[in-house]
């Protein structure tokens, strides 16, 4: 077990990692820390349409998805809430009650919104950065168990420094000119990245096994939102392929939010007893 080494990135290249991947990140950790301005960054430098709320505990759903109106006409007017947009960035989540943290399921899940019978698809990208504070915090709502499954990383700022926050998505080894690309053009280059069916294994046998140790059962997703990360962490690397270390330096932030009863250190230790007992490909 001692020799294997779970690689740790940073929370600016885990996040850059969920953006590109279209999948739905959680941004976790004490207010002041600096969550809300890695995700404003991640919007920016992204360059696509991005909207904000900042969840409160009177927020209502019809604050986030829309409502009906009337006009002067008698008809009903649709008006669309900031849902509507390629990033939404939802300040402190978990300050917000349960009916409204439910009215972003259906969106995070099917890209699409509900309202009186009605269904409004969304942009194409869409996708999630959420904040949220401590559970031991004062005025905040546990996140239910379906909707902590629909983010595919959880990071902490607790692993950023100074220096990180001024060359977010700008460093080097992390391929500037991505930032320069369209998103359509940077999703059809990960085409490109071959993923082995004997690492499609291996992620398979990693997630039986964490089920085994922790007694948990994990489902399909987080098995399909590891493979489409680990695409992006390898094209990030400047590799046209994915090896088992892209894995291994995913587990640990696609487990945090599912194990929120577990301390960092228990999940750790979780996944080292878990791939320990597996033959790396």
């Amino acid at each position: 077990m001692s020799k294997i080494i779970i690689p740790k990135p940073s929370a600016s290249e885990l996040a850059l990692v969920s953006l590109i991947a279209g999948e739905h990140l959680l941004i976790e950790d004490i207010p002041g820390t600096g969550k809300t301005y890695l995700a404003n960054n991640l919007s920016k430098l992204s360059k696509l349409k991005s909207n904000r709320i900042q969840c409160t505990n009177d927020l209502m759903p019809a604050d986030v998805i829309g409502y009906n109106k009337s006009t002067s006409s008698k008809s009903i007017e649709f008006i669309k809430g900031p849902i509507f947009t390629n990033i939404l960035l939802v300040d402190e989540m978990n300050r917000a009650p349960s009916r409204t943290q439910s009215a972003l399921l259906e969106a995070m899940e099917e890209s699409q919104i509900s309202i009186e019978g009605k269904t409004f698809k969304l942009p194409e990208p869409f996708f999630v950065i959420a904040t949220q504070n401590p559970r031991d915090q004062v005025g905040v709502f546990d996140l239910p168990e379906s909707q902590i499954d629909r983010f595919s990383l959880c990071i902490n700022m607790d692993i950023l420094n100074s220096e990180d926050y001024l060359k977010i998505l700008n460093e080097e080894r992390m391929h500037t000119k991505i930032i320069n690309s369209s998103y359509a053009a940077v999703r059809k280059s990960l085409k490109k990245v071959h993923f082995d069916h004997k690492l499609q294994v291996f992620l398979l046998k990693v997630l039986d096994e964490i089920e085994k140790v922790s007694g948990k059962y994990l489902a399909i997703r987080p098995r399909v939102q590891l493979q489409n990360l680990a695409k992006v962490y390898a094209a990030l690397k400047s590799r046209t392929f994915v090896v088992p270390e892209d894995i291994l330096a995913l587990l640990l932030s696609s487990m945090r939010h599912r194990f929120h009863e577990m301390s960092k250190q228990e999940i750790e230790r979780m996944i080292l007893e878990s791939v320990s007992s597996i033959k790396l490909p």
